[in-house]
């Protein structure tokens, strides 16, 4: 009484990564809120509310072109066009890093051009006008002393003791390149190398003395961990190291570790830039084609995760506050995930046990649909891998091309031999991947 009993298994809407029979009750789901035309190099949102309201993206493909700042005041659902002055030598900064001191109160700067300028706000963003002429490339505003401090693409580092209404800038013998400022409390900052051979500067004074090291490497954009002396930086890659390589100071800046490599170590495989979430969770953004997009870290950078979502050229970048992920992708758009930190795409089962009888031994098809969030918005999944465990009664008997991309109304065909002395459980692990 060798009869097969046959399972037709029907596969609709698919994202990544499932083992089915144990599916966890994790999604995360990416929609896509605006387009903008044009590379995105910077997104910030304002602290001063409890989710993201007003906030900014800048954009651009020239020094010539005008239209590059974009401000929102409902979270990112609608964006409007803010009209600022060209330098004095005629070219529009493209705005990358945002600080503000209150709702009201801001800057922001250039990014990357010898000759830029910072632009101040006092109407909290939807007007700019030019604070000063220099080559900073980021801009931070310390609430402790109320210095607003920034980098310079010069080696140099700037201050105003003032409230931005005038700078001093100081060189560093030595350093020829500076990227980005963090700080992780009222103290404790570093501002990040550039390329090979350029060096990193602490301050354990809230930025009234800097320090530098030795500590070569692209580093685009460290983040410090609120209220202690922890900082992390990603390496973006040069010619002496690899990329995605992630670095940790536990002592404020002045010494670093490597606790993590990127799966994917060659040049420019991840943007380089970092973001933390709620309580210290790590994220980052990678930057080749059908590469992981998103990837999380929820034990301090020791392990990633992939988040699904887009995946963006390396000098464009993403924003995490608290549970709001905003991440730009190579064209434009701008995404956001709905579903907040720590979700990774996962798709549920309408139910999550399954039990079959088998009356009589005769053979029947049954047909199981499994029930998926749209989390990457539509992009078709691949079928990865395909496993049964647990028992030798249960074969695949038409597994077709694993792995392979999934159609509509997909499908696995599994035999059954009643007449094995083997048990009749078993277990069924599929494996999706979407790329972006």
């Amino acid at each position: 009484m060798n009869s097969p009993r046959r399972i037709r298994y029907y596969c609709i809407i698919l994202c990544t990564l499932l083992s089915f029979f144990s599916a966890r009750n994790l999604n995360a789901q990416w929609k896509k809120v605006f387009d903008f035309g044009k590379p995105i190099y910077s997104i910030y949102f304002q602290q001063f509310s409890n989710k993201p309201t007003i906030g900014f993206v800048g954009t651009g493909l020239s020094a010539t072109d005008p239209s590059k700042l974009w401000q929102t005041t409902d979270g990112g659902l609608t964006w409007s066009s803010i009209s600022y002055s060209p330098d004095n030598n005629g070219y529009y900064a493209k705005p990358y890093c945002f600080t503000f001191k209150n709702r009201l109160v801001g800057w922001f700067c250039d990014f990357g051009n010898v000759a830029s300028s910072l632009y101040h706000t006092t109407d909290g963003g939807s007007t700019w006008v030019i604070n000063t002429f220099m080559d900073a490339n980021s801009v931070y505003y310390n609430p402790s002393n109320g210095y607003v401090l920034g980098s310079c693409n010069s080696g140099s580092y700037i201050y105003s003791n003032d409230g931005g209404n005038t700078f001093n800038k100081v060189k560093i013998p030595g350093i020829t390149f500076n990227l980005n400022i963090a700080f992780s409390d009222d103290l404790h900052g570093v501002i990040s190398p550039s390329g090979g051979f350029d060096k990193l500067l602490y301050t354990f004074d809230a930025g009234l003395t800097w320090t530098p090291i030795n500590l070569e490497g692209d580093l685009f954009q460290p983040v410090g961990l609120s209220g202690s002396t922890i900082f992390f930086a990603l390496r973006e890659g040069t010619s002496l190291h690899n990329s995605g390589v992630l670095i940790r100071s536990s002592d404020g800046g002045r010494t670093w570790q490597e606790i993590y490599q990127y799966k994917d170590p060659s040049y420019l495989s991840v943007t380089g830039m970092l973001q933390t979430g709620i309580q210290g969770v790590l994220f980052f953004q990678t930057a080749k084609d059908n590469s992981d997009g998103i990837m999380v870290s929820n034990d301090s950078g020791i392990t990633f995760v992939s988040l699904c979502g887009p995946i963006n050229t390396y000098d464009t970048r993403f924003y995490v506050r608290d549970s709001f992920i905003y991440a730009g992708d190579k064209f434009g758009g701008l995404w956001l995930n709905t579903t907040g930190i720590g979700s990774n795409s996962t798709p549920q089962l309408a139910f999550n046990k399954i039990i079959l009888s088998t009356p009589g031994c005769k053979q029947f098809d049954t047909t199981i649909t499994f029930s998926f969030f749209d989390s990457c918005n539509g992009i078709q999944a691949k079928l990865a891998s395909a496993s049964i465990s647990g028992s030798n009664n249960f074969l695949f008997s038409s597994p077709s091309a694993i792995p392979r991309t999934i159609h509509p109304d997909d499908s696995l065909l599994i035999s059954y031999n009643p007449n094995s002395s083997s048990p009749d459980t078993s277990q069924l692990h599929l494996r999706f991947h979407l790329g972006w």
